[in-house]
């Protein structure tokens, strides 16, 4: 089970205050989690900012365009979409941005499964969404 742990004000300038709850973060998650989980990776990329980057948990490069990000989760995601499974998460406003951190395993067909970390770091978007700007994710040790 998932828990965001902090949700609160952000400041975005010397007198104005927007006000942000882990809500809209904690649902953008999870659309990155159903797009995985379905192997939908024109779902996943639409997630991702323009300008995102992404060090990707199965991949020794990092992919810093829509190409390449569309290339690594086209690969990841075929020709089986593993099960992911968040073990813990933290979720944090600064500004316009919001970063989630924490812990999600995969389990692929006849495979133990694969625990990793991630940092999502998602920008606020003018329609209210919260798109992916930077994610980093890598297998936990041992």
């Amino acid at each position: 089970m998932c828990f965001a742990f902090f949700g609160g004000a952000m400041h975005s300038g010397p007198s104005s205050v927007i006000e942000h709850s882990d809500i809209g973060v904690r649902e953008a998650f999870s659309q990155w989690v159903h797009a995985v989980r379905t192997g939908d990776v024109q779902g996943v990329c639409g997630l991702y900012h323009v300008q995102a980057r992404l060090w990707g948990t199965f991949a020794a490069d990092l992919r810093n365009s829509p190409s390449g990000i569309h290339a690594y989760f086209d690969n990841f995601l075929n020709p089986f979409a593993p099960e992911v499974t968040c073990e813990e998460m933290d979720v944090r406003f600064f500004e316009n941005m919001a970063l989630n951190s924490g812990r999600y395993s995969f389990t692929f067909p006849n495979r133990r499964p694969i625990l990793a970390r991630f940092s999502f770091d998602y920008e606020f978007q003018a329609d209210g969404t919260w798109l992916i700007v930077d994610h980093h994710s890598s297998q936990v040790p041992g």
